[in-house]
């Protein structure tokens, strides 16, 4: 039994063409944009992608079909890491205020009212309410460390 539905696999991979696997490799592309998923749909279609270029220089299904599980698993553990980054890089493309804790900012602003209140800057050039924990006066040029968060101000030292 086991035999004739590794057939029925086999001869369905076989009968594929070309362009059938980079049209669905578009489809899985436009429905992972669509839906915003950026997580499996397509690393998906990056496999059928390389599994019609298999299909081009002459590779048979049973390769094809052997190689497309290996694809995607490199293409998860190397690709998306090299395309989005390492997870513990130091400086971040898109900062949130939780990860500016115990990151230096440096006074860009200061409010003519309250003195140890302002604006901040981080490294990444994002702009941040910011509040001296002791209410010492605030100097433009100066770095400061956030040491906790209020709302959406950071408190710094």
């Amino acid at each position: 039994m086991l035999n004739i539905i590794m057939d029925i696999i086999l001869i369905f991979i076989d009968t594929l063409e070309i362009w059938h696997y980079f049209i669905i490799a578009l489809i899985l592309f436009f429905i992972g944009s669509f839906i915003g998923d950026e997580d499996i749909l397509p690393w998906i279609g990056a496999s059928l992608f390389i599994s019609g270029n298999l299909e081009l220089i002459g590779l048979g299904p049973l390769i094809i079909l052997i190689l497309f599980p290996f694809q995607l698993i490199l293409l998860f553990m190397y690709a998306k890491p090299m395309l989005y980054g390492p997870k513990n890089k130091s400086t971040l493309i898109a900062e949130d205020i939780n990860s500016m804790l115990n990151k230096q900012l440096r006074i860009s602003k200061v409010d003519a009212n309250k003195s140890h209140n302002g604006e901040g800057t981080s490294p990444n050039g994002k702009k941040w309410n910011v509040s001296h924990i002791n209410s010492n006066k605030l100097v433009i040029g100066d770095l400061h460390t956030c040491i906790s968060i209020e709302g959406i101000t950071l408190i710094i030292k």
